[in-house]
C-alpha cells in the first residue's frame, strides 16, 4: 500500500510514495518500513488548482526521488501533478566522455530511457526502463485512485500521452528528459545542470543532441550554474548550442534579472551551493534544483509556467 504524508506547507497538495513493486510484482520488493528509500517513487497530487498536466521528473546520478522533494512540492503547488520517478541511475552521463565510441551516448540514452540494448556502460532491460516504469506507475495510480484522473496521461494502457506531460530532470536526468523530447512532442522540457552528454574524446556534444526533434525548441528550458563543479559549464553550453537552444533563445544571468528574464530559455546562476544533506558536502551542481531559495523559486515558476510561442514551424529542424 502507498505511503501517504499529510502536507502542511502546501494545503492543496497530497504527497505519497509508491514502491515499484506495487506497480508490478516483477520489481524487487524493498523495505516498506522505510518510505524514503531509493526505490520509492515520490508522487505529488494537486487537489485544488489542478492544471491537468504532469511533470515527469528524473533525478541525477545515484539520487533518490526524495532528494527533489522541495522542487516536487513546489511544482505541485503550481498546479501540476508530479511523478518523481525511481529508475536505474547509477552511471553518470559524464563518465562516457572519454569513450572512442561515437554512439556511446546514443546507446546509453536508448537503454536507460527505453530499455533498448546496445550500451556497454549500462544494463537496463525494458521492464526497468524509464518509459516502462512510468507507464506501469500511471496505470497503478489510475487503478488505485480512479477519481484522480491519472488515465489522462495515457492514450492507451501502454502509451504515454506526451501532450500533457512535461519532462524534467537534474544532471543525467535532464539529459534523459531532452532525449525523450527528441522523439515525442512533450508539453515542455526542463533541464537542470544539464544536459551533460559531451564527448571529451571528440571535443563535441553527443550525436543525438543535434538530431532533429519532435518537440518545439521554445518548449525547452535550461537552468545552469556557471560554477558547476561536476560538469564544466562550457561543455553544457556547447550542448545547448548543438541543441539549437542557445543562443537562439537567449541566455540570462538570473542574479541580475527578474522574471520573465527577457524570455530567455537558457538561464544561469552563480549562487552558492549550500550543504547537501545526503552527499554531505558543498556542490554547485545541485544549486539549481535542490534548494528552495527565492532566486530558484522565481526561476522554477518561470520555467514551469512560461507560455511558449510554439507552432509546427518552431520544431527542431
Amino acid at each position: 500500500m502507498s505511503f501517504v504524508i499529510a502536507t502542511t506547507c502546501f494545503a492543496q497538495i497530497n504527497t505519497f510514495y509508491v514502491e515499484p513493486n506495487e506497480t508490478d510484482s516483477a520489481y524487487k520488493k524493498t523495505d516498506t518500513n522505510y518510505v524514503c528509500n531509493k526505490n520509492s517513487n515520490y508522487i505529488v497530487r494537486n487537489t485544488k488548482t489542478n492544471l491537468n498536466k504532469l511533470l515527469l521528473f528524473l533525478g541525477g546520478t545515484n539520487s533518490k526521488p526524495i532528494d527533489y522533494k522541495i522542487f516536487s512540492d513546489f511544482t505541485g503547488n503550481l498546479g501540476y501533478d508530479v511523478i518523481n520517478l525511481s529508475y536505474p541511475n547509477n552511471v553518470m552521463a559524464a563518465s562516457l566522455s572519454s569513450s572512442s565510441d561515437s554512439l556511446a551516448f546514443n546507446n546509453y540514452e536508448q537503454e536507460i530511457c527505453n530499455g533498448t540494448p546496445g550500451s556497454s556502460y549500462v544494463k537496463v532491460d525494458t521492464l526497468n526502463s524509464i518509459y516502462t516504469r512510468t507507464v506501469k506507475l500511471i496505470n497503478y495510480l489510475d487503478k488505485t485512485y480512479p477519481e484522480q484522473n491519472w488515465k489522462q496521461y495515457l492514450t492507451s494502457p501502454s502509451t504515454l500521452n506526451w501532450s500533457k506531460i512535461a519532462v524534467g530532470g537534474h544532471s543525467q536526468g535532464g539529459g534523459h528528459a531532452c532525449y525523450f523530447a527528441k522523439f515525442n512532442n512533450v508539453e515542455r522540457v526542463l533541464m537542470f545542470s544539464s544536459p551533460n552528454n559531451y564527448s571529451n574524446y571528440y571535443s563535441r556534444p553527443a550525436n543525438w543532441i543535434s538530431t532533429p526533434g519532435k518537440t518545439a525548441m521554445d518548449k525547452h528550458f535550461a537552468y545552469l550554474n556557471q560554477l558547476d563543479d561536476v560538469v564544466p559549464f562550457n561543455n553544457q553550453i556547447s550542448n545547448l548550442k548543438n541543441l539549437r537552444l542557445y543562443p537562439a533563445y537567449g541566455a540570462c544571468y538570473v542574479e541580475n534579472s527578474c522574471p520573465p528574464y527577457g524570455n530567455s530559455h537558457c538561464l544561469y546562476t552563480t549562487q552558492p551551493p549550500g550543504f547537501h544533506i545526503y552527499y554531505k558536502t558543498q556542490i554547485y551542481h545541485f544549486s539549481t534544483i535542490i534548494f528552495g531559495t527565492n532566486l530558484n523559486k522565481n526561476v522554477w515558476t518561470y520555467m514551469l509556467t512560461a507560455v511558449p510561442s510554439c507552432s509546427n514551424e518552431n520544431k527542431d529542424k
